[in-house]
């Protein structure tokens, strides 16, 4: 889905609007989504946002599933991706489905994935990265997001060193969800 990298010999690419060069260890020009377990949830007409990490309380996603379910207020043919493992799987699924939004959310765990790291395969098949953090270091998956050419949305609990491209937006915890949904969705305008 991204078309902002340009290959640089066997182990390399550039990131067009940013001043990185990055390995290939991100599998950037493969479409995961085909052929895996993602294939019968997701469309290739839908408007996929994506989250890559642990199921913890730090990640903030319970407030993702809030904005999510705001974001298909905006754009019905909407699927949020979580990939990650963790101690709130299960209060996440329940919420999910109390929420009415079940249907919409595909939760992927390593199981799903395979081992540690493949998850960088999915970026891919994402539309939007969000990460709205509680609290966080420099994130990894934030990094390879937007070498991917992900538009990416950080909480402003997240450090402002993540930002290497233009790509790179903080929200506040204290906006309303509503608010993360325009802005994630706005993204699907300017793809169309």
């Amino acid at each position: 889905r991204s078309k902002n990298r340009t290959v640089v010999g066997d182990n390399c690419f550039i990131v067009s609007n940013c001043n990185i060069i990055a390995p290939l260890k991100i599998e950037s020009n493969s479409y995961i989504c085909a052929g895996t377990t993602v294939t019968n949830d997701v469309k290739e007409d839908d408007f996929v946002i994506g989250t890559i990490g642990r199921l913890e309380k730090q990640k903030n996603y319970s407030f993702l599933l809030d904005v999510f379910k705001e974001c298909l207020k905006i754009t019905e043919n909407c699927k949020l991706i979580i990939i990650g493992d963790g101690n709130l799987e299960k209060e996440l699924k329940r919420k999910a489905k109390k929420i009415n939004i079940l249907e919409n959310v595909v939760f992927l765990t390593s199981d799903d994935v395979g081992v540690r790291g493949s998850a960088s395969k999915y970026y891919n098949c994402f539309d939007v990265f969000v990460l709205p953090s509680l609290y966080e270091g420099l994130p990894t998956v934030g990094i390879e997001a937007q070498i991917c050419a992900l538009p990416c949305f950080f909480s402003d609990k997240i450090t402002t060193e993540i930002s290497i491209t233009k790509n790179a937006h903080f929200l506040s915890l204290h906006e309303s969800c509503e608010t993360w949904a325009k802005y994630i969705c706005d993204c699907k305008e300017m793809q169309n």
